[in-house]
């Protein structure tokens, strides 16, 4: 009964129980064999490759998921809308999967991290091309450039115009 649960377990979470086993050849014969030390000790190195397993799945499932919503940004962070709520839609998560997840992985929420990368997208056009702070706002997803302003001079310590003049002295 314990190869079964071990089995079932492995089927219904994606993982292959012959290799979680060590591809041991008829092993529900093999098991039965076992004296109470030896039955405990591999019942314990079963439930630990299993949990390792799992360990590792999520983590390169979190992995994944956190390059997904950094890919998303990259590819509409002009978009003025574009949200938490948007990104967990898009990739089929909750928010507060998420939302932690991220964070543990970037050290930064996502709201930090689409704002920065806005940010860092701004700072390029300020340097490179002459547009008004306005139409750079609107290039990088503020719908507001009054919000857009203090955000640059929070980040920066000087409004774009400022920065502009300094840098390319």
């Amino acid at each position: 009964e314990i190869v079964s649960g071990f089995f079932k377990f492995c089927a219904n979470n994606s993982m292959d129980f012959n290799e979680i086993s060590g591809n041991v050849q008829n092993l529900y014969e093999r098991v039965t064999q076992l004296d109470e030390s030896s039955m405990t000790n591999w019942i314990i190195n079963m439930s630990m490759a299993i949990s390792e397993k799992l360990r590792s799945t999520r983590n390169s499932t979190s992995r994944r998921i956190i390059t997904d919503a950094q890919n998303i940004v990259k590819d509409r962070y002009m978009e003025p809308d574009l949200s938490l709520d948007d990104v967990c839609a898009d990739l089929g998560v909750s928010n507060s999967y998420f939302s932690s997840s991220f964070k543990k992985e970037t050290g930064q929420s996502f709201v930090s991290y689409l704002t920065d990368y806005r940010m860092d997208r701004a700072e390029e056009l300020v340097l490179n091309t002459d547009e008004k702070s306005y139409k750079i706002a609107e290039k990088v997803g503020f719908s507001d450039p009054h919000y857009f302003g203090i955000s640059f001079k929070k980040m920066t310590g000087c409004t774009p115009t400022e920065y502009a003049r300094e840098k390319r002295r």
